[in-house]
């Protein structure tokens, strides 16, 4: 919270109009309350950069499943809460970025890395397949020759 403060200080002083919230993003319902104060409080998130991570450095062999999941929960799923609960309010304002960040450890993994290697390197996968970085209005379904519907994108026999 602290860093929080002192970045948000820092940032107003510059002239930025500001608002910061601590929240934890391996908590879902600690990441829905927070976009729901938001809301209240009537702050629109435009971009939304997903930064949070964490990392263990510890032999693969060494690993146990929960400090496995901790790390893949942290870097990876907390990305997808995040970006959904933003995306949720970005489609209703017709616009919004998400910027998912990875790093270099997805490419790169070492031994003692692995948990994290994995998470940046599905972040960095689920940031290109699925994810999109501008979130656009809604559009309406396509109409086909014969009537019916189907979603945009895609077609469906």
């Amino acid at each position: 919270a602290e860093r929080t403060q002192s970045a948000q200080k820092e940032l107003e002083e510059k002239g930025f109009s500001v608002e910061s919230l601590v929240f934890d993003v391996i908590d879902e319902n600690s990441v829905v309350a927070a976009f729901e104060a938001l809301d209240q409080r009537a702050v629109a998130v435009d971009i939304l950069v997903n930064n949070a991570g964490i990392q263990l450095r510890k032999p693969m062999v060494e690993l146990k499943t929960a400090e496995w999941n901790k790390v893949i929960e942290t870097n990876l799923t907390s990305c997808f809460v995040v970006a959904r609960e933003a995306a949720k309010r970005m489609i209703g304002r017709g616009h919004g970025k998400v910027i998912n960040i990875a790093s270099l450890t997805s490419e790169l993994a070492r031994a003692t890395v692995a948990p994290c290697a994995a998470a940046r390197r599905g972040n960095a996968r689920r940031k290109q397949r699925s994810c999109p970085r501008r979130i656009p209005p809604e559009r309406p379904p396509r109409s086909r020759q014969d009537g019916s519907t189907s979603p945009r994108g895609g077609s469906h026999a």
